[in-house]
């Protein structure tokens, strides 16, 4: 592997301050996290991706090193950051945009309302909000075998107090309970995660991505009803959400294939990293 440098850069969006991270050169392609992770947990896909393209990987709003404004939260307008920095502060006109997590959301939307810049979209462990996946998968089941979360998290004031404090044991038990080997998140990263988590604002900035669930799910309703016709690649990790991915992303896209990743939960970009570089190649590759 070519020897690749990660380099860190800041840019004024809007009503925020971006972090976000390039390496590589030529096309390019975009990396968006999900919560409670930061754009550090692309590293090893964009250095294997960074030798054929630019790979560009922003700290959303309120994550990571970015700063953590009151509002802005919605879907619609987290992914209009995101393409700010891309196309007009950066100057990318044609992009592939891949999301994992809540960045699977960001990354629809940002297909959606840009339909002439996105060539390529790529989902990873994430339902889109409207299909119905996680509307079904909200609702209580037998031993706690539900996205209780997704719920809690939007509970306002007391998720924000009792997890406050507890931060590490909060991110060791999403870490291991939701990978399929416990121990793929190493302490060094989960390291990097607390010291961005523990940042002031950062938890309730985390928190409001959840308690907009609703808002999000009335502009992805609005956006479906023009289904998105670029190639679209939907995986989720076979221990977890599985085809699920998938058949949400069925439902808003006309071209999409996937499945699940073997030996994989959540966190699919530290657990099979070279699987899902190569699905992100192909697809660039095939597209820009």
């Amino acid at each position: 592997m070519a020897d690749v440098k990660i380099t860190n850069h800041k840019a004024d969006i809007k009503d925020i301050k971006i972090h976000y991270t390039v390496a590589g050169s030529g096309p390019a392609i975009v990396l968006i996290h999900g919560w409670p992770h930061t754009n550090y947990g692309w590293r090893e896909v964009q250095t294997i991706l960074a030798e054929r393209y630019t790979v560009i990987c922003p700290d959303i709003r309120g994550a990571g090193y970015s700063t953590r404004p009151e509002t802005g939260y919605d879907a619609d307008n987290l992914a209009d950051d995101i393409r700010t920095l891309v196309h007009d502060h950066l100057g990318h006109n044609k992009v592939v945009v891949v999301g994992h997590d809540w960045g699977s959301v960001w990354a629809y939307h940002y297909a959606a309302l840009f339909r002439d810049e996105v060539v390529g979209l790529a989902n990873f462990e994430m339902m889109i909000p409207g299909t119905g996946g996680h509307e079904e998968g909200m609702q209580p089941k037998p031993e706690g075998k539900f996205f209780w979360h997704m719920n809690w998290h939007s509970v306002p004031v007391y998720p924000e107090e009792l997890i406050r404090g507890n931060e590490r044991k909060y991110l060791d038990y999403y870490y291991t309970e939701f990978s399929y080997n416990p121990q793929a998140v190493t302490k060094e990263a989960l390291d990097e995660y607390e010291r961005a988590f523990t940042q002031f604002g950062s938890l309730r900035a985390g928190l409001e991505i959840y308690k907009a669930f609703w808002k999000h799910q009335e502009q992805a309703i609005k956006h479906m009803k023009k289904p998105l016709d670029v190639p679209v690649i939907a995986w989720g990790g076979a221990a977890l959400m599985n085809n699920w991915c998938l058949e949400s992303m069925e439902k808003v896209a006309s071209n999409v294939t996937g499945g699940g990743i073997p030996e994989c939960g959540h966190w699919v970009a530290e657990e099979q990293p070279t699987f899902v570089a190569k699905q992100i190649m192909d697809l660039a590759d095939s597209t820009l």
